[in-house]
């Protein structure tokens, strides 16, 4: 009779079987996926390519958000405030302030729903600058954080990739990549401010006009200009260290339960996180934050199989080609069900 295996040793294998499953998976995607997993409950990890830096499209909202609910509980600030929206602001792609009189006032609560559910850019911006741009990289750097920079709001960033201000007059986009990728971060600091300084007065309607005429629209234009854009600029982290901010919102780790289930309960209204839920049963809640640029298609959340069972993920991409996001997602979908179907078999 075969010896029977230790408890652990049967769930390690277990685990390196399951991780032999979601290998071939990641291996479909067309460019490169980093993938960090981790069921809650048993503290069991799955970890591919999770300790490289990717870019991270509106993923970099859930640190935001943290910061905000930090800054509330240490009451710097109160939830209920009022943030007048004004034109230097506002920022083009995503969301629907950019579209709204100026003059409105919003409260916290109001623009955390608007920057989590639909990754409206200029909430991110008006929350982003109320608790302070550095406040969130520190914020980072106290939790241990060495992979993440989450460095430059989007207002700023948009004006970048139409490679606006004085300082980028005449350059080519490789020529204004390699700059940037030379700059030091305080550099880089230095180098908004004067944006701002700029162009603070800019209006909305002239930003977007310009936005169109070089992307198009729908930003498709020029994908492979964009997507060396993105990846030179662009808010970074691994995927390791995304998902174990979401574990730490799960756990109540990161601020106060009450304060952390706000967070989750937010994020479960969120539109964005299709990747992860894409196969998943429809009843299935998941807490989590999507996010997309050239190139790039981003998911991460945190899965409820059951009241006893949770599971974070966070599957970070790069190099897509054009088209290839819709692939992308459903490579997500697949992982994420698989990740379910195994525990959803499991004792806890």
């Amino acid at each position: 009779m075969a010896a029977k295996q230790p408890p652990n040793k049967k769930k390690k294998d277990e685990i390196a079987k399951l991780k032999q499953q979601i290998l071939p998976i990641v291996k479909e995607i067309p460019g490169s996926m980093g993938c960090y997993i981790k069921h809650i409950e048993r503290s069991e990890e799955i970890v591919i390519e999770a300790d490289k830096v990717y870019s991270l499209g509106n993923v970099f909202q859930l640190a935001i958000m943290v910061e905000v609910f930090r800054q509330i509980e240490r009451e710097m600030i109160s939830i209920d405030d009022k943030i007048t929206l004004t034109d230097n602001y506002k920022s083009v792609g995503s969301g629907i302030l950019q579209y709204l009189s100026s003059g409105i006032e919003l409260s916290v609560k109001d623009l955390l729903v608007l920057m989590m559910t639909i990754s409206d850019n200029t909430a991110t911006d008006l929350l982003w600058k109320k608790v302070g741009v550095q406040s969130v990289n520190m914020m980072l750097r106290d939790l241990g954080f060495t992979r993440t920079n989450i460095y430059i709001p989007n207002r700023e960033y948009y004006m970048l990739s139409l490679l606006m201000g004085e300082e980028f007059d005449g350059l080519s986009m490789s020529e204004f990549v390699q700059t940037w990728k030379n700059k030091s971060q305080l550099e880089k600091t230095r180098s908004m401010a004067a944006l701002d300084s700029q162009f603070g007065n800019l209006s909305i309607d002239e930003f977007r006009t310009r936005y169109e005429a070089m992307y198009g629209r729908r930003g498709r234009k020029r994908f492979q200009q964009k997507r060396a854009f993105d990846e030179a600029v662009d808010n970074q982290g691994s995927p390791r260290e995304v998902g174990t901010l979401l574990e730490k919102v799960f756990t109540g780790e990161i601020a106060s339960p009450s304060a952390c289930q706000r967070m989750l309960g937010i994020m479960l209204l969120q539109d964005q996180c299709s990747s992860i839920t894409l196969e998943l049963p429809p009843e299935v809640p998941v807490s989590g934050k999507g996010g997309a640029i050239a190139g790039t298609k981003n998911d991460a959340g945190v899965v409820y199989i059951n009241p006893k069972s949770h599971f974070v993920i966070a599957c970070l991409t790069k190099r897509l080609s054009q088209g290839d996001e819709d692939k992308a997602a459903q490579v997500i979908g697949r992982i994420s069900k698989t990740v379910y179907d195994y525990y959803s078999r499991v004792n806890i």
